[in-house]
């Protein structure tokens, strides 16, 4: 929320006429005193003038202002009240009432207080600047942007006006207005760094981002204690991913504001994806504290507890922050992840049907104006399955086609490009699209991840017939001679994923992890890697030869068929193993994906893959270790 300038209650001088009066001396010095700051010594002063004459109305309005700065709002609003009956035409008191009765949040009462002041002195440019606070405090922005426009008119140097200018036309969405305003303010007052830290918000509103933190930066270095700039500071800076400066920001914040949930809750967040569980679990634990009801933190530290592992206290969590807003696809998507996690397929699917509400996979949805298909037999009708997320998530989840119940319909699957040859001859697919092309009609659509809530699937109804894939055999015959030329026993190995997903840094490891099994008599390893990660083969140490045979996924299936063993992380190569029905072991990270379960070692989906989990996060080496023994055993029972 923008900053809004805080209303000033002003000592004025009295007026010529008090200034003749017996008690003039002591107002005067009341006066002097009270513009030095020294308030109970000018109440004191200001007491003895009512002594005197317990109507006059400059004692009045003084004391007014003097009894709200020391925190008596009532005995203000008493005080200044009786200036306005015995001065009715003071503009100053009526306006010193308005921002009293504002701050006490009777802003309607204080509405009437600074109407009643411009229209005693239309050239009260302090009046018309406190009437549109007024104003913008009721909800009518429209008013209060001409209330502000006339304060500028009528003093064009006011920063205040300005800046609240500005806010109005936030409210108003005019978000490039808002920043000329913002602007203006600043020039007017340099060193405002409230006005500094709105032009921030205003600008990244309009996708400013550069521009956005420059501005709170400036207004922390003003003011270095400037929460909210500190807390948006964060935002912008984590939104570039510059994970560990937003975690300054907001630690920065928190030693401003203690209490500050939100901003524990970023810290949080950002932690979690710099690494640090035991931080981040910290600090979300600290946010749900302050905030009970903030549905955020409870999800966020959900998924941080089940990255450590404590899925049954994971799972509390999501479902306290699918309570506290049961309408969030977010919440319901969280919770998805680590009820699949943990095996509760019925509950994991059905909460996996809010994914499109969440802004990572709105994008993804394709527009199309056709029904969404409810699971019931196809009588007649043609289905489009269209496929989402990754290359691993299609291959996956082709196998579902199946199942559909068809009674004479008709099943078309979009896939992206480098699949279609593949998709060829999947069960249950009349027809496989690339896409990007023209679709053939249809009557009905699904998300291809959609099938399982469908079909009502389940660990033990997960169709397992292997192969659903097939290499194509002209490509697998060309590459035969080159494979085999290969001699030993033939590990295709995969290191790298797609460094756009956002827990690569837990599934991809360095090619050197790979040597136990280099090392190994007899073993060699074949490359599959493509992408950046091709660039780590110049780095092995001269005993590590390994084959280079990077190719796109037509020919890769056709290299895994002359294979002995494909060793991958978790990544599309290894889901296409698995859908050819080669041998494959998979390397998982401590916390893996939902689709791997928890502890077992082999997996429904795929019945000749093998998963090797860390048992502690990041020990990668004793993942191997595991697998470098498990093939030394198996290279002796071959050889036996």
């Amino acid at each position: 929320m923008p900053k809004q300038t805080r209303h000033r209650t002003e000592a004025r001088p009295p007026t010529a006429t008090a200034a003749a009066a017996p008690y003039a001396d002591a107002l005067q010095r009341g006066i002097t005193l009270h513009q030095a700051g020294r308030i109970d010594d000018a109440l004191a002063l200001y007491k003895q003038v009512l002594e005197i004459d317990d109507r006059q109305p400059d004692a009045l309005n003084l004391a007014g202002v003097a009894k709200y700065q020391t925190g008596d709002a009532e005995s203000a609003v008493s005080l200044l009240r009786q200036a306005t009956v015995y001065a009715p035409r003071s503009a100053d008191a009526h306006s010193n009432l308005g921002n009293v009765l504002r701050a006490m949040g009777r802003t309607s009462e204080a509405l009437i207080a600074y109407q009643r002041a411009v229209a005693l002195k239309p050239d009260f440019a302090e009046a018309h600047n406190n009437l549109g606070t007024a104003l913008r405090m009721l909800d009518r922005p429209e008013d209060a942007v001409r209330s502000y426009r006339q304060a500028i008119a009528l003093k064009p140097d006011y920063a205040d006006a300005h800046g609240n200018l500005g806010n109005a036309m936030l409210d108003l969405g005019a978000h490039d207005e808002a920043v000329a305003a913002y602007r203006a303010a600043i020039g007017a007052d340099p060193s405002n760094a409230d006005a500094h830290y709105n032009l921030g918000l205003a600008l990244h509103r309009t996708g400013h981002a550069e521009e956005a933190e420059a501005s709170f930066q400036r207004a922390v270095d003003l003011n270095p204690a400037h929460a909210d700039a500190l807390f948006n500071l964060g935002v912008v800076l984590g939104e570039r991913e510059d994970v560990a400066a937003a975690a300054n920001a907001y630690r920065r914040c928190l030693a401003a504001r203690p209490d500050f949930a939100p901003a524990h809750l970023n810290l949080g967040v950002a932690l979690r994806t710099m690494g640090d569980l035991a931080e981040a679990e910290r600090a979300l634990r600290r946010a749900v504290e302050i905030q009970p009801a903030l549905a955020e933190a409870h999800s966020n530290l959900g998924a941080v507890l089940e990255e450590q592992g404590r899925i049954d206290a994971a799972r509390d969590c999501h479902d306290r922050a699918v309570a506290l807003q049961p309408q969030s696809a977010q919440m319901r998507y969280n919770r998805a992840i680590t009820r699949l996690l943990a095996g509760d397929f019925a509950g994991g699917w059905s909460d996996y049907e809010h994914r499109w509400g969440v802004a990572a996979f709105s994008a993804a949805e394709p527009v199309v104006d056709s029904p969404v298909w409810d699971g019931t037999p196809l009588a007649g009708r043609t289905l489009l399955l269209h496929a989402e997320q990754g290359l691993g998530d299609a291959i996956q989840f082709a196998r579902l086609a199946a199942g559909v119940p068809r009674q004479d319909g008709r099943v078309v699957l979009q896939c992206p490009p480098k699949l279609r040859r593949l998709f060829d001859g999947v069960a249950g697919v009349n027809q496989v699209v690339p896409r990007g092309a023209d679709l053939p009609p249809y009557d009905l659509r699904c998300p291809l991840m959609s099938l399982p809530e469908r079909l009502a699937i389940d660990a033990d109804s997960i169709p397992a017939d292997i192969p659903y894939l097939r290499a194509d055999p002209e490509r697998v015959e060309g590459w035969r001679d080159r494979v085999r030329a290969v001699d030993g026993y033939r590990v295709g190995i995969v290191w790298r994923g797609s460094p756009t997903y956002r827990r690569d840094r837990d599934r991809s490891v360095p090619l050197s992890a790979f040597l136990p099994l280099a090392r190994l008599p007899g073993v060699r390893l074949v490359s599959l890697q493509t992408g950046d990660g091709r660039a780590q083969l110049d780095d092995l140490p001269p005993d590590a030869e390994i084959a280079d045979f990077a190719a796109d996924l037509d020919d890769t299936a056709a290299i895994m068929q002359h294979l002995d063993l494909v060793v991958s992380i978790d990544s599309a190569l290894g889901h296409l193993a698995g859908a050819l029905g080669r041998p494959v072991w998979l390397a998982l990270p401590f916390a893996p994906d939902w689709r791997w379960l928890l502890t077992r070692e082999d997996t429904p989906w795929y019945p000749t893959m093998r998963l090797f989990r860390q048992t502690a996060r990041g020990d990668w080496d004793g993942v191997f270790a595991r697998m470098a023994a498990a093939l030394q055993a198996r290279l002796a029972d071959t050889d036996t």
